[in-house]
């Protein structure tokens, strides 16, 4: 008999279930999967990356996001069960999170502590993907913390339950949150607010563009500043109503925040709040999936953007309504092409820019962002990237600004060829270059389109190694190449001419040379 106890020991043992999904697989179009995140190897990175093992993964071929695990967080909310990563499927290239916080909202004061989340659906029936994360409201501590008064938000009872589903091939989560009231009776407003990398991206609506003035959109969207990936938030297709508290969010910054009209609450009353949350290489991808998904007629423009020396990767095409508003925003590939779908009944224009941001940085092509939060062997695969590269992904600088054609299924937009500036320091050490206007910017730029000089600024470069080039628009220029102030800095005018390069050779000597005089600089800013 005992050699069979170990069999009577298998048999009577607990069960443990099928083995964790494998999270790091490649999907195919017509598959989704959801899971407990136990391989590191399935977090991504970004900026504002804090997926960690025990979280929830959820992705297909297209895009990919990650549901914090319950518990205590360590951002601006305190409270963990919202979205906080999401971004495209890359293969090599590094992840481009973009999201520090993703969470419901009660009005103004008011979020949600997760109490619970599952996999409804891991997706391994080959339907939709499916988590479910149970929670109860809470002030909100950052913003009673910030007014210094902890007694500003009062505490209140509700329950809320929101649904995340991700359709295999689609570009856009599904999210589905049911609240429950159980206090008095009150108004209520039931939203989002998710709060992204101030310093990496910058705000794009339909109707305004960059810009922070216009109406209350069907969707809010986020751009990041070097083209690396879009994100929007988008209606169930019947728009965001117009509301105060709205308006003041989108004004804070990279906020996106959408939400109900004001319900009149009772105890027992239900409000669902119906929404996507769409990622994209670019927000015409976005749009073009969700104009699909709420049903919209829609027509296809398309076309080319190039100079007198070929295609332009990179650039930004705005498609404009008839009266010039902005409808969405595409980017073009390596040949120069674009595309994006309109409402059928919208005679649309395009126009195309390719000032981009004008904030270089001395680091090689593809190189990713370093998280504070992400895991030690996330964060690895981002340090590799900023020694050796990736992947590149294309931002069209020092290109200009086109004007506004008429958009077909064929349409030409062409831009002005850059020149470049090379700056090479002397002794082969760093430096920060600024690039002036010598005599005014030349382009009188529609702030909806074009994001503002830094600093008023033509450009601003960070070089590293020794030498470093900056693409510029044709032009004079004034050019400062400084290293503190224990270096004098090297000053030039130079003239940049449409694909010719104009190099400098600054010298950068030491401003002093004594061993008893310390030079500092006592205000300083860093991020």
């Amino acid at each position: 008999m005992l050699t069979h106890l170990p069999l009577l020991l298998l048999a009577c043992g607990p069960d443990i279930g099928p083995p964790p999904l494998d999270l790091t697989e490649d999907l195919t179009p017509d598959v989704a999967r959801a899971g407990v995140v136990t391989d590191e190897d399935a977090l991504f990175g970004g900026v504002s990356a804090e997926g960690r093992l025990g979280d929830i993964k959820i992705y297909n071929d297209r895009v990919q996001f990650i549901v914090q695990q319950p518990g205590e967080s360590h951002y601006y909310m305190g409270e963990g069960g919202g979205i906080i990563d999401a971004d495209i499927i890359r293969g090599s290239q590094p992840g481009r999170d973009l999201i520090d916080e993703f969470g419901v909202l009660v009005g103004l004061g008011r979020v949600v502590e997760a109490d619970s989340f599952k996999v409804e659906s891991d997706g391994s029936d080959g339907g939709d993907a499916v988590v479910i994360i149970m929670g109860h409201g809470t002030p909100f501590t950052l913003l009673s913390g910030a007014l210094e008064n902890p007694d500003f938000i009062g505490e209140t009872d509700f329950d809320v339950v929101t649904e995340a589903r991700l359709a295999p091939g689609s570009q856009l989560l599904e999210l589905t949150t049911t609240l429950t009231w159980n206090d008095v009776d009150t108004t209520i407003q039931v939203g989002d607010m998710a709060m992204l990398g101030f310093e990496t991206a910058a705000t794009y609506h339909p109707g305004r563009g960059f810009s922070a003035d216009g109406d209350t959109p069907d969707w809010m969207g986020v751009v990041s500043n070097q083209n690396e990936v879009a994100l929007a938030l988008m209606s169930d297709g019947d728009g965001f109503p117009d509301s105060p508290l709205l308006a003041l969010l989108t004004e804070l910054g990279p906020i996106m925040a959408g939400l109900t009209g004001n319900v009149d609450a009772t105890v027992g009353t239900e409000v669902v709040y119906h929404r996507y949350l769409g990622v994209g290489p670019d927000l015409a991808t976005i749009t073009d999936a969700w104009q699909a998904e709420v049903g919209r007629e829609t027509q296809t423009v398309a076309g080319q953007v190039r100079t007198t020396q070929g295609p332009v990767p990179g650039a930004r095409v705005h498609v404009l309504d008839e009266e010039g508003a902005p409808l969405t925003m595409a980017l073009t590939g390596l040949d120069g092409r674009w595309s994006a779908d309109v409402p059928a009944d919208i005679q649309a224009q395009a126009l195309a820019t390719g000032r981009g941001t004008a904030i270089h940085v001395d680091t090689p092509l593809g190189a990713g962002w370093l998280s504070p939060y992400a895991p030690d062997s996330v964060r690895a695969r981002a340090l590799q990237t900023l020694k050796h590269g990736a992947a590149p992904i294309y931002m069209a600088e020092g290109y200009g600004f086109s004007g506004a054609v008429m958009a077909t299924e064929d349409t030409l937009l062409t831009l002005q060829a850059p020149g470049r500036l090379e700056v090479v320091t002397g002794d082969g050490g760093p430096a920060v270059i600024r690039v002036d206007f010598a005599e005014g910017d030349p382009i009188a730029a529609d702030n909806r389109f074009v994001p503002a000089r830094p600093s008023g600024a033509a450009a601003w470069g960070y070089l590293v190694d020794g030498s470093m080039g900056i693409n510029l628009e044709p032009g004079t220029y004034d050019i400062t190449v400084h290293r503190g102030l224990r270096h004098e800095p090297h000053t030039q005018t130079v003239k940049i001419s449409a694909g010719l390069p104009v190099t400098i050779h600054a010298d950068l000597p030491q401003a002093y040379d004594h061993p008893d005089v310390l030079v500092i600089d006592p205000h300083s800013h860093a991020g």
